[in-house]
């Protein structure tokens, strides 16, 4: 699919979709809307990175190198950090720094600078769950990208436009073998990673909890390109495959698919400051509900970890 700027839809539309986890209404002026019902509005797809600006090095990530969620046996191998608790969310309690995931492994911690990077700072608070927040916690994305239709006055999607988002770091950040202490030994996060699961426009709450949805998730890193090059950046898409994917039902912290791959691999594959990075996805499997049509799966992320590493 073609990258193509597009804009965050944030104008108001008829069509209200049924999102029954994390339900509670809000009067919340960064979506000018008053419930999280209302599916397509909450669909983020801002791009400081546009593809008339970058290249890509796809990189597929081999089994065993990434870890798919807290039960699989690699998130512990790969992290260290099983005397965390992932269960809990006590995201800005300082008490909690070496206890609690969140708390621990925010970005802010090392880069406080993150705070202030406007709605997508919602990603570096330590809220890794939505615990019936909504809006307020998550960042919402589509599998393509969508644009305006003036005949329907509607946003429509656009399969030949690639979704997702991506973002400028406010400090650009060189990996290393070497960490610096925040507080403990267990702030060294030397990982990247995203706490997400899903959500549909069906009216029936179990598609999708019952039998998960699976995507390939594009954990995308930006480097400044080589002066040679025509274009700006280099993309280096990180793919990891088949992760599954709980939407709807519920709001059990464990059924979240917290999914990353550690910094040695990206290191072994960029050389130079990373000056961004973005997260897109390619639905790879649809579950089957007898009378059920999906129009819509959307991605609801939570948090995001880089390493603490370098930031200049």
């Amino acid at each position: 699919m073609k990258n193509k700027r597009v804009i965050f839809l944030i104008s108001t539309f008829s069509l209200l979709l049924s999102l029954t986890s994390c339900v509670k209404t809000y009067s919340n002026t960064d979506y000018n809307h008053t419930s999280v019902e209302e599916f397509k509005l909450n669909i983020f797809q801002e791009k400081d990175f546009t593809s008339d600006t970058y290249d890509t090095i796809d990189h597929t990530l081999e089994e065993g190198t990434y870890f798919k969620g807290v039960n699989d046996p690699n998130f512990y191998e790969f992290n260290k950090y099983e005397d965390l608790s992932y269960e809990d969310d006590y995201y800005n309690n300082p008490s909690y720094y070496g206890k609690e995931y969140g708390a621990t492994m925010k970005i802010t911690r090392a880069q406080p600078s993150f705070a202030s990077t406007g709605i997508l700072s919602r990603l570096f608070d330590g809220y890794i769950f939505c615990d019936g927040e909504g809006v307020f916690r998550r960042i919402q994305f589509a599998e393509n990208g969508y644009v305006y239709d003036e005949a329907s006055n509607d946003m429509i999607e656009d399969e030949n436009l690639e979704g997702g988002f991506n973002m400028k770091f406010p400090k650009e950040l060189s990996l290393s073998a070497s960490y610096p202490s925040i507080s403990d030994s267990k702030s060294l996060n030397n990982f990247f990673a995203v706490n997400l699961r899903g959500a549909t426009n069906t009216s029936n709450s179990t598609v999708g909890w019952d039998s998960p949805f699976v995507i390939d998730l594009y954990f995308d890193l930006y480097v400044r390109a080589n002066v040679s090059s025509s274009k700006t950046y280099i993309r280096h898409a990180f793919k990891l495959s088949n992760l599954e994917i709980k939407a709807d039902m519920g709001d059990v912290h464990r059924d979240y698919c917290f999914a990353g791959f550690y910094a040695d691999v990206a290191l072994s594959q960029i050389s130079s400051r990373i000056v961004g990075f973005g997260l897109r996805y390619d639905l790879v499997n649809i579950p089957s509900a007898e009378g059920v049509t999906l129009d819509t799966f959307n991605i609801l992320a939570y948090e995001v970890n880089f390493p603490f590493a370098n930031w200049y």
